[in-house]
């Protein structure tokens, strides 16, 4: 199995599945897609039913990847009882709301990243999963193929000496498909860069920098950021230097109007790794990783084959931490702390460029995370909340 700390040992093949999964998928974008057919990779999952907001969209994703089962709501798809894992592939401003009620239903549940817009609303997730006793887990695929695990390896090994500098950028430019009230730039879809696709880059440099000192990960102690927000209030290109207490600095970018070159750089005190395609997001065929280690003014690259996509590796990775009876991803997959210390990263970043979303501002009626209108002060003093008195505060509290 995959160790959770100190160690270099991340074979995939290690991963010894006990028993099939059967999956259901909440919602049917594009991401949907991607984790279906992979689905069809992985050595365990098998896709038993699909939910959506409205019923056609529910049986046109059907047909196409053969699921039998549709429904035409979320909650249907979650009192599924054929159904034991769910994954989640809404806009991230929807995570939190059927990460809980799927929690709530007993799901296992695998959450698209981000897992929540920030941290607060995350450790509500969790406490969710905690309490009802289920596997939860943050969505980065890109953890479980085997070019990472190498990279962590090569690092621990210390092939390049002593890490001092980290690059770690995943950006495009969407071109003649900008649209102002799409997921990508809609700031009550969530949109901007930095959520998107820079919570990728933060995740793999503090993958990088805990490996660079025997961790699982390690979260920065100072966070300087930058960014360009667009007419609709979020980021479309933004960067931010990261400073780790090892001394480590890495610098990370990303965008959804410029295209960057999507890579991990590690700069080390003998030499550096070169990681051309550090996100293998392929969603369709398997694609092979390439290391390219450069030293003594030589360079060399190693390269890493693989036969399914990072989402079947990821689906069976997750398949085998519920079979050991786990409630959280194995390293280097997403521990809740892991997700916790990346979100937390995000949230000073966003801060700084001054992205706030409507989601995030307070409401004016009492609604929680659950979309469920919240309980005061209840009649019935054995059911909602428990009030009392402060001096000097003229209200109950």
């Amino acid at each position: 199995m995959v160790k959770e700390s100190g160690q270099n040992d991340f074979s995939i093949s290690e991963y010894k599945l006990m028993r099939q999964l059967s999956w259901g998928i909440l919602g049917t974008g594009a991401i949907a897609q991607a984790f279906a057919n992979g689905l069809c990779q992985s050595e365990s999952g098998k896709l038993v039913a699909v939910g959506s907001r409205a019923q056609a969209t529910a049986d046109a994703f059907g047909k196409k990847h053969g699921v039998e089962i549709c429904h035409g709501t979320y909650e249907a798809l979650l009192a599924d009882e054929q159904v034991h894992a769910v994954y989640i592939s809404t806009p991230h401003p929807f995570h939190p709301e059927w990460a809980i009620k799927a929690a709530e239903a007993g799901k296992h549940v695998l959450c698209e990243k981000p897992l929540c817009l920030n941290q607060w609303q995350a450790q509500a997730v969790f406490e969710a999963a905690r309490k009802h006793g289920v596997y939860l887990s943050e969505a980065f695929m890109y953890r479980f193929h085997p070019q990472t695990h190498k990279l962590v390896e090569l690092i621990r090994e210390k092939a390049i000496g002593e890490v001092r500098m980290i690059r770690s950028a995943f950006g495009f430019d969407v071109k003649n498909g900008y649209n102002p009230e799409g997921r990508l730039f809609s700031n009550e879809l969530g949109g901007g860069g930095i959520l998107d696709v820079g919570c990728y880059a933060v995740s793999g440099a503090r993958l990088v920098a805990g490996a660079a000192v025997g961790k699982p990960y390690e979260n920065p102690i100072k966070v300087a950021g930058a960014g360009k927000v667009g007419e609709t209030g979020v980021d479309e290109w933004a960067a931010a230097v990261l400073e780790f207490e090892s001394g480590i600095i890495a610098r990370v970018e990303c965008a959804t109007r410029v295209q960057l070159d999507n890579i991990i750089e590690v700069f080390g005190t003998e030499g550096r790794l070169h990681v051309p395609n550090p996100w293998v997001a392929d969603r369709k065929i398997a694609t092979d990783g390439k290391i390219i280690v450069v030293k003594d003014g030589d360079s060399a690259a190693i390269e890493i084959p693989t036969s399914s996509t990072s989402f079947a590796m990821e689906a069976d990775a997750v398949a085998q931490a519920i079979a050991d009876g786990k409630r959280e991803a194995d390293t280097p997959g997403m521990t809740w702390q892991d997700t916790l210390g990346n979100l937390a990263v995000l949230d000073e970043w966003r801060k700084q460029v001054g992205v706030v979303y409507v989601h995030e501002e307070p409401r004016p009626c009492p609604v929680n995370l659950a979309n469920r209108r919240v309980r005061t002060r209840a009649k019935d003093k054995s059911i909602g909340m428990r009030y009392g008195s402060i001096q000097g505060l003229d209200k109950p509290v």
